[in-house]
């Protein structure tokens, strides 16, 4: 669910839940908890030390904790200071916005989208300027994917009214499409999903107003018309989205490989090389 993920951050194999201001081991038992509210934890290792970090978005700011538990920085609202629970505790993404070798982190308030560098004591600098948005009503979010293949990753977000898809690197809005949504909850993700061997930009709406019995819901694909955006996963299985959580054929790995020490991506998909064959591994041993 949002705002729960599961990782095994101290290296046993054993996965643990984290709520941003708390994780437990997989019997239950606290791991480590700090003060304040939970948030929207994001795994990835963000100095390249190989050790997982925790960036985590919440009420209060972005933060970055270690996997034990220690704060490394934040809490920080680095613009539009906003002190309502959703504007701060939108889900974000991990990924190299900027071409350097190095992963960003994404992050959104309720009026602005933005892309920060992490330096080696965990300060957050912007990458570009915080571009606007509308997102008062709930927790909507974003994804990354590097379409065209040049080494820097597109931010693709979905606010109340728009679908928007911006240059890595400068901020530049590249894409923009109407939709309509609460946003509770929910976020465009990028899937091979009619399986062309292009990438697909997959976005929802609803309409009806205030009651959500009167919602009437719809899902937008988009592609490049020429097909050139490049060949990614046919699957997005859970909203903390990391790769190696799943195979392609939709079984979950028993032992999932670190995330952290392979792509080192959160809540984005893998570029897949023209030619290379997507079919999973075996399935799990019984």
């Amino acid at each position: 669910m949002p705002g729960e993920h599961r990782r095994h951050l101290d290296g046993d194999g054993k996965l643990e839940v984290i709520f941003g201001n708390a994780a437990f081991h997989a019997d239950g038992t606290k791991y480590w908890s700090i003060p304040g509210p939970p948030g929207q934890p994001q795994v990835a290792d963000l100095n390249g030390d190989k050790v997982p970090e925790i960036f985590v978005s919440r009420q209060d700011g972005i933060m970055i904790i270690s996997h034990d538990g220690k704060v490394l920085s934040g809490p920080v609202q680095k613009y539009d200071p906003q002190t309502s629970p959703n504007c701060w505790s939108k889900p974000g993404v991990v990924h190299d916005f900027d071409g350097d070798g190095h992963p960003d982190i994404s992050d959104s308030s309720c009026s602005h989208v933005s892309v920060y560098h992490v330096d080696s004591a965990f300060n957050l600098s912007v990458n570009w300027a915080p571009m606007a948005v509308n997102d008062n009503s709930g927790l909507a979010s974003s994804t990354a994917f590097d379409f065209l293949g040049r080494g820097v990753a597109d931010g693709v977000y979905g606010d109340q009214d728009n679908l928007w898809v911006y240059d890595g690197v400068s901020g530049k809005v590249e894409l923009s499409a109407v939709r309509s949504s609460g946003t509770l909850i929910e976020y465009p993700i990028v899937a091979d999903v009619d399986n062309d061997g292009s990438a697909d930009i997959v976005v929802v709406s609803n309409t009806g107003g205030d009651n959500p019995s009167n919602y009437k819901n719809t899902i937008a694909v988009y592609e490049d018309s020429q097909k050139r955006w490049i060949p990614t996963r046919r699957i997005w299985n859970q909203h903390a989205y990391h790769v190696s959580n799943v195979r392609e054929d939709g079984t979950i790995p028993a032992h999932p490989k670190p995330s952290w020490l392979n792509l080192n991506t959160f809540r984005t998909n893998a570029e897949v090389q023209a030619g290379q064959n997507c079919a999973p591994p075996p399935p799990n041993p019984h």
